[in-house]
């Protein structure tokens, strides 16, 4: 079974860096040279992204390191990442899987999502859907639009989980809120196989789900 890789997304803010002068640039690699892992992740994503700098994946590699090793959880994330693809250091998926737990456990969505990717995949630990399944949900309840698409995956046809389609619906709609372009083409889909009763279950969850968290977001 073929392994497609996760979208990249990698945890460091660069933005600050962005047209403005070197002594930015060198402020960032001061506080990175003297330990903070703030900065030493972000260093690390200008040396992936080569934004001011030339692109060199082995120096990323060595800054994410430094910040993971302190257990800064993008960092862990962005170490895991580097792994799992093989860029600045061997590949190697036990290693990927380990920093991805590292990162998932102290609640990074992100790292949690890549983490149900790999139990899924069976990518440097033994398949287990139950335990992907499992990663997915704690990815899910923290708005990761992608988890919550596998979700609906997984529920649709019974993967790691009881098959129902009303929740299969339900995570369909709420990644399509969260702009996943599949999730409202699959509840459609899977919507052929549902009575009008279990669709409108399914629309009042998933309704009641995105109101949930838009209130708590700050206006």
């Amino acid at each position: 079974m073929k392994h497609w890789l996760t979208h990249i997304v990698v945890f460091f803010l660069t933005s600050t860096l962005v047209g403005q002068s070197d002594s930015q640039f060198t402020e960032l690699f001061i506080k990175a040279e003297n330990g903070d892992a703030y900065a030493q992740n972000n260093l690390g994503g200008v040396y992936y992204t080569g934004d001011r700098v030339e692109q060199d994946y082995v120096e990323s590699f060595k800054w994410f390191r430094k910040a993971a090793q302190q257990g800064y959880p993008p960092a862990q994330r962005n170490l895991g990442m580097l792994y799992e693809e093989g860029l600045g250091v061997r590949q190697n998926f036990e290693k990927a899987f380990k920093w991805y737990r590292k990162a998932a456990e102290q609640g990074l969505a992100q790292a949690q999502h890549n983490l149900g990717e790999m139990y899924i995949w069976g990518l440097g630990v033994e398949q287990d859907y139950v335990e992907a399944f499992k990663w997915y949900r704690e990815a899910a309840d923290r708005d990761h639009p992608d988890a919550q698409f596998k979700l609906g995956e997984m529920y649709a046809v019974g993967s790691g989980v009881k098959q129902d389609y009303v929740w299969a619906y339900t995570w369909y709609a709420i990644s399509a809120a969260g702009g996943i372009y599949d999730g409202r083409a699959n509840s459609i889909a899977i919507e052929k196989k549902m009575t009008k009763a279990q669709v409108l279950e399914a629309k009042r969850r998933a309704n009641k789900w995105v109101l949930k968290k838009s209130s708590r977001k700050p206006r």
